[in-house]
């Protein structure tokens, strides 16, 4: 998977889930925090394991992957040199007080369906 979309999609799933869980937990009263105006940003860790590939098919061209098992076999004269890194950084995020309180709303009138 190519790294650019690792984390965005780990950013949107990480949003979407905490969403729903807003939703599911407010029926009992819980309230997740996840920054605003008052609370600032919190704070998504990645630490993620990297490959760079050369292949000389591509013309040289390097591409930059998420770390997993990449088989590609074919016949001709091929080569490639792969290498992988670490790389670890942190995104500050803040979900709306005002989306976060229509989740709330939402899990509430769950409530009242049960």
């Amino acid at each position: 998977m190519k790294l650019d979309v690792f984390i965005s999609e780990s950013i949107v799933q990480l949003t979407k889930g905490l969403l729903k869980a807003q939703e599911q937990i407010s029926m009992h009263g819980v309230n997740l925090k996840t920054g605003g105006a008052a609370a600032g940003y919190s704070k998504i860790d990645f630490d993620v394991a990297v490959t760079t590939k050369n292949d000389t098919d591509l013309g040289g061209k390097a591409s930059l992957n998420v770390f997993g098992i990449d088989i590609n076999a074919s016949k001709g004269g091929q080569k490639s040199l792969s290498e992988v890194s670490r790389i670890k950084f942190s995104v500050q995020y803040s979900i709306p007080q005002e989306e976060m309180k229509l989740a709330m709303k939402k899990g509430k009138n769950l409530d009242r369906l049960v």
